[in-house]
């Protein structure tokens, strides 16, 4: 079975959701299995000169069930590239 996690950030407006989608893919590590947007915001409660994006992420093994620390792992591989990259906030709830 597939694991899955949405992630929510802000970023400036100027950063494309293509660029943002390419990112998560290329940290993914081998076991992303899709990645997609689901919401773009702008408006209260986001930073001037921000929006808000949030993807929905998918992990699957063919083989097996992934470890929550694998899954972990890519995860906060993700994180820290749109952070690095694109100066992404992660949102917190």
């Amino acid at each position: 079975p597939g694991v899955g996690r949405d992630l929510s950030f802000f970023v400036e407006r100027n950063v494309s959701a293509a660029a943002l989608l390419a990112s998560v893919r290329a940290a993914g590590g081998p076991h992303l299995h899709d990645v997609a947007l689901f919401d773009v915001y702008e408006g209260k409660g986001v930073p001037e000169g921000q929006r808000s994006i949030a993807v929905t992420i998918s992990f699957r093994a063919p083989d097996r069930t992934l470890k929550d620390e694998e899954v972990d792992r890519s995860f906060g591989e993700i994180m820290s590239a749109l952070t690095a990259t694109h100066s992404a906030h992660i949102r917190k709830a």
